[in-house]
């Protein structure tokens, strides 16, 4: 029998499986119930944890990503991808990471991810809208509205 709040919500259940899997690796605690990709993000927020091209403490710009700084997104990091509103976590760069490419791929592994299981997919992050990259890299004026556009990454590690 399902809980009864995934009777009221439909098959998107992404960020519902991040949250579980972020709840069991002691990352934080979740609260029972549907979960949208920016509850997850607002998590990492709180905690100072979020990777993004301007929000919080751990701003990055693109180069920074693949480099060996603070900034380099590891394996296990938490993916939330406003752009296509979907919830996943990181695994490597399919080809590496260029900062000289205006996109760049990642392999991640998730739930939901096109088919109603718990799968490996690509993704991208990237510098050009023009690219329809899944993570959009580029600061903006206003942080309020356009930064659930932007998407980024949840450190669940020190």
């Amino acid at each position: 029998m399902l809980p009864p709040y995934w009777q009221a919500f439909p098959v998107d259940w992404c960020s519902e499986f991040a949250a579980t899997v972020l709840k069991e690796a002691g990352v934080f605690e979740t609260r029972e119930g549907f979960w949208g990709v920016g509850n997850v993000a607002e998590k990492f927020q709180d905690m100072e944890k979020w990777i993004s091209p301007q929000h919080g403490k751990f701003h990055a710009s693109y180069e920074e990503l693949g480099s060996f700084s603070n900034h380099k997104i590891l394996p296990g990091y938490y993916a939330g991808l406003f752009n296509v509103g979907h919830s996943t976590f990181f695994i490597d760069w399919k080809d590496g990471f260029n900062p000289n490419a205006s996109k760049n791929v990642f392999r991640a592994v998730g739930g939901n991810q096109g088919i109603d299981r718990v799968t490996v997919n690509e993704y991208s992050v990237g510098t050009r809208l023009g690219d329809k990259p899944s993570i959009w890299w580029q600061p903006m004026p206003e942080v309020d509205e356009t930064f659930y556009r932007h998407g980024g990454f949840g450190r669940t590690r020190d």
